[in-house]
């Protein structure tokens, strides 16, 4: 098939100073426990070979763009900037449908806002750009983007807008496409920071 055993590494920025204070500018910096997050998550991707890849990709935002460079540094791999891996400007759970019950196979009827279906054809455009990418190369990719984001890349995987996750910074998900299926390898992996890092 296609596309067969490609793999997509997708990692939240590290925590960003708007995080830190609850407040302030939606484009900010890294604060400074955001800064030590990455330097944690930077010299473990050296140490390790699971993600190795020459395509590095990342959102322009400068919170990923901060997160990137370091990671950069430590790696030996410059990255691309791309704005289809930006963050919503808005708080994407507030624009998402609601079940009945646990098992409820379907919602009611639900268009759902514009500025959601923008989000998703935004994220859908990453999501083949990464998976071209990752085809023409050694089928990896590493990629830096957000929160809202990866939990988008996982509702059009599994075709469910009433499905979220948890996600913490510098959190790793991992898909894989095999035989006709997407495989979620990882979700939230955390193994290079101690915990009084995890945010």
């Amino acid at each position: 098939m296609k596309h067969n055993g490609i793999r997509i590494h997708i990692i939240r920025h590290a925590q960003s100073l708007r995080q830190e204070l609850g407040k302030g500018e939606w484009n900010t910096s890294l604060s400074a426990v955001g800064r030590t997050q990455a330097s944690y998550l930077a010299k473990w991707l050296k140490s390790t070979n699971l993600y190795n890849t020459h395509v590095f990709l990342s959102s322009p935002l400068i919170r990923a763009l901060e997160t990137a460079d370091i990671i950069s540094e430590s790696i030996g791999h410059s990255y691309q900037k791309y704005n289809c891996l930006k963050e919503a400007d808005f708080k994407v759970s507030e624009d998402l449908p609601f079940k009945t019950d646990p098992l409820t196979e379907k919602t009611e009827p639900w268009e759902g806002s514009v500025r959601y279906h923008n989000m998703k054809l935004q994220v859908n455009r990453a999501l083949k750009l990464m998976i071209e990418k990752a085809y023409k190369n050694d089928k990896r990719v590493l990629a830096v983007s957000h929160g809202g984001f990866m939990k988008t890349a996982l509702r059009i995987i599994a075709n469910d807008d009433c499905f979220s996750a948890k996600i913490l910074n510098t959190g790793i998900m991992s898909l894989e496409w095999n035989n006709g299926r997407w495989y979620l390898l990882e979700l939230n992996r955390l193994d290079h920071l101690p915990e009084q890092l995890k945010t």
